[in-house]
């Protein structure tokens, strides 16, 4: 059975028929604590989340569900389309902001590609069926583009989709300086509508940086080009 948690007072969320169709059933709590220990389960497949519930500690509360759930897809839905907020919650491990103004169709969409690239990162739960996946190797990384999963080391590390597909992108145009624009259109072509705003680049270098623990002494580096956008740096021969 598939599961999906619904963070909110209310009975209606964006989304709701097109995982309904789908198969999934829903379990609803408001109190926030609750939640985050249901979210860990097994049997949850994904997390919808009320930015009314979270508006007064946004970042802590979405830190802490994404980290006991970092395998799920987590999505908030707000009345409305605040870029600050938004870049806030993607901040802090959001995978997808709805807003309520946003077209019915746009949203189930949006919420069903989530669910579903989750489901596939899913089916590729151990190190052996993952190496039987194109593996992009570089010394002590190994990148998987089929399950959005890498390792460093042999330990493997929890990116965001939109961060593995950032890192992937600069890997597919090494050599080349990649705008921010060209980032941000890559994403939208993939995961649907994107802020506009410039600083979710920024943000997703940061987050990739941060989490691999790339600098000199890394096979590979992420070397931004002021004014201009990033480009991968080798190292070491790969």
């Amino acid at each position: 059975m598939k599961n999906a948690l619904v963070i909110d007072n209310q009975f209606n969320f964006p989304g709701k028929d097109v995982l309904s169709n789908k198969g999934y059933h829903f379990k609803y709590l408001s109190d926030i604590e609750s939640a985050l220990k249901k979210s860990a389960h097994s049997d949850i497949s994904g997390v919808l989340i009320s930015f009314d519930l979270i508006k007064h500690n946004i970042v802590s509360i979405l830190r802490d569900i994404k980290t006991a759930s970092a395998d799920k897809p987590l999505i908030v839905y707000a009345a409305d389309n605040d870029e600050l907020n938004t870049i806030l919650m993607i901040e802090a491990g959001a995978d997808e902001v709805l807003s309520k103004d946003m077209n019915t169709r746009e949203a189930q969409a949006r919420v069903m590609k989530l669910f579903n690239i989750y489901q596939k990162l899913a089916s590729f739960g151990t190190t052996t069926q993952l190496m039987q996946t194109e593996c992009i190797h570089i010394h002590e990384f190994k990148l998987y583009p089929g399950s959005y999963e890498i390792s460093k080391n042999e330990q493997v590390i929890e990116l965001t989709p939109r961060e593995f597909f950032t890192l992937l992108f600069l890997y597919e145009n090494r050599g080349e300086i990649v705008t921010r624009e060209d980032i941000m259109k890559e994403l939208k072509n993939t995961f649907g509508k994107t802020s506009g705003n410039k600083r979710i680049t920024d943000m997703f270098i940061s987050n990739i940086r941060n989490k691999l623990g790339l600098d000199c002494s890394t096979s590979f580096n992420i070397v931004t080009v002021r004014g201009r956008g990033y480009y991968l740096k080798f190292n070491s021969p790969t």
